[in-house]
């Protein structure tokens, strides 16, 4: 019987793990910008573009509430796995785990819900951090979907 216990506790700390990481991500560069010049190409990070960045006088990002989501909710998420009530963990189990897979599919849409500045002219890609965060929510998701059918 401990044993089986032991097993729940390191699969919630997987999950915190997997969300820290992905929360973590957004201080990392997000999004790369080619610049077909001899000019440097341009990097953001995902702070940068859920919060707002401006260079000098030009305002490149505003504000944007879905990006703060995709990183924010990961980390709340994998919070609420680990201090669930018994009475209630599979149901909020379910929930996070929803939680992380809504937050892997906005890192997957971070072109298209994060508008880039000169994006018609320029081409623009997801950095290797974006697709690391979305392995971790997806992983995160899969480990919490885990712990709903485990008993």
């Amino acid at each position: 019987m401990s044993k089986k216990k032991k097993s729940f506790d390191v699969l919630t700390l997987v999950v915190l793990i997997l969300g820290v990481i992905t929360f973590a991500i957004m201080f990392l560069k997000a999004v790369y910008v080619d610049i077909p010049s001899p000019l440097e190409d341009i990097e953001y990070t995902g702070l940068q573009m859920a919060f707002g960045y401006k260079d000098g006088n030009t305002q490149i990002f505003e504000f944007n509430i879905l990006a703060a989501l995709m990183y924010i909710v990961p980390l709340l998420s994998s919070i609420l796995v680990v201090i669930a009530s018994s009475g209630i963990k599979k149901v909020i189990y379910l929930v996070c785990g929803l939680f992380f897979v809504g937050s892997a599919v906005l890192l997957g849409l971070t072109k298209e819900i994060v508008e880039l500045p000169l994006v018609s002219i320029l081409n623009y890609e997801l950095t290797v951090f974006t697709i690391i965060g979305i392995v971790t929510a997806s992983l995160a998701a899969l480990v919490s979907f885990i712990l709903v059918v485990k008993d």
